[in-house]
């Protein structure tokens, strides 16, 4: 069975950028997934019209078991490597809403200093 694409889940503004991505450990395909997460965060941050402007990651599905910790997702995806620009990865789900207003505040700090 052919895996249907998958949305971007990603939004633009001129001062910080938001991505989402729902990566849980027990799933089989943990490799291969943030193996496209990585993928497609590193085509955002090589983006020219988005050079240095801080980045806020949500690491969605906390409200089930098995999520990856935003510590573990910047260690994965290797974003403790970033030194151009502030990037922050905020434990989130969608479903309860907890940590999303947390993570938009953490951005909007940051890209009142840029």
């Amino acid at each position: 069975m052919a895996r249907r694409p998958q949305p971007r889940r990603r939004s633009f503004a001129s001062a910080g950028a938001v991505h989402s991505l729902p990566l849980r450990r027990a799933a089989r395909s943990l490799p291969r997934r943030t193996d496209e997460a990585a993928e497609e965060l590193t085509s955002l941050l090589e983006e020219e019209g988005l050079a240095g402007i801080p980045v806020l990651i949500f690491a969605n599905k906390q409200d089930l078991l098995g999520a990856m910790s935003a510590a573990e997702v910047m260690s994965e995806l290797e974003l403790t490597s970033q030194k151009d620009r502030f990037v922050h990865v905020q434990a989130c789900s969608a479903k309860t809403g907890e940590g999303l207003e947390d993570g938009i505040k953490e951005l909007l700090k940051n890209v009142n200093k840029s």
